[in-house]
């Protein structure tokens, strides 16, 4: 999966793109697209800097407010959006390290339901959670999709590795969507209907092309112990 060329055109386009299909590769393929993911899911630094300077000469007065566009002055969010049970769900692009394919994962006992076990990436031991368990998602009726279709979306599944709060932990989804900017003043509040025990899960909510997508809190997500 090349996370690059989706985050690439989000950027100039500004909304989410499909990602490319896919073709089966070999360990080398493997370790290449694994680069590219931690090259394209590195922080905007450079957007930053941009935005910082343009505040400066702003605040200095060696630069007009009027000629000085939204896009430098307002706060710029890049989510990793992701679908669970046929909703859409969202990272913050920071938090996510790379996307797996799903890998050999072995169970250990004692372990709260939603952790599926334990995984090696590159000789590190990291456990994996199940994000549909984890955030109480029902799952959906027995569809009526022929075994081809079926064979696609198991293909389509991968682990996510997130920095959580103690480490690194893989969260196991049904689909990689894409990489999706925008104006941190368009994330809104979780509603307030939700309980307690969601509305640690959820930061914000975004509006996309009619789309409602739920930004998931990544530490709270990914902290084992608490739940």
């Amino acid at each position: 999966m090349d996370i690059a060329k989706i985050r690439k055109k989000a950027l100039s386009k500004g909304k989410p793109e499909e990602k490319p299909e896919e073709k089966p590769a070999g360990p080398a393929e493997d370790e290449k697209e694994k680069r590219t993911v931690e090259e394209s899911l590195s922080p905007p630094e450079e957007i930053s800097k941009n935005a910082d300077a343009c505040k400066a000469e702003v605040q200095t007065g060696l630069l007009d407010e009027d000629d000085v566009s939204s896009d430098d002055m307002v706060e710029m969010v890049e989510l990793l959006t992701f679908s669970l049970s046929n909703e859409e769900y969202a990272f913050r692009v920071p938090a996510v390290e790379e996307v797996i394919r799903v890998q050999l994962i072995t169970y250990v006992p004692t372990m709260p339901g939603y952790v599926l076990g334990i995984t090696s990436l590159r000789g590190k031991i990291m456990p994996v959670i199940d994000l549909k368990t984890r955030l109480n998602l029902q799952e959906k009726s027995l569809s009526a999709d022929s075994p081809e279709a079926e064979m696609k979306k198991e293909q389509e599944k991968k682990i996510m590795i997130i920095d959580g709060p103690k480490g690194m932990i893989g969260a196991t989804i049904d689909k990689v969507i894409g990489v999706v900017r925008l104006p941190g003043s368009e994330i809104l509040p979780p509603p307030g209907h939700l309980d307690e025990n969601s509305l640690k899960f959820v930061e914000g909510v975004v509006v996309i092309d009619k789309r409602f997508i739920s930004i998931i809190h990544s530490d709270a997500a990914m902290d084992i112990e608490i739940g």
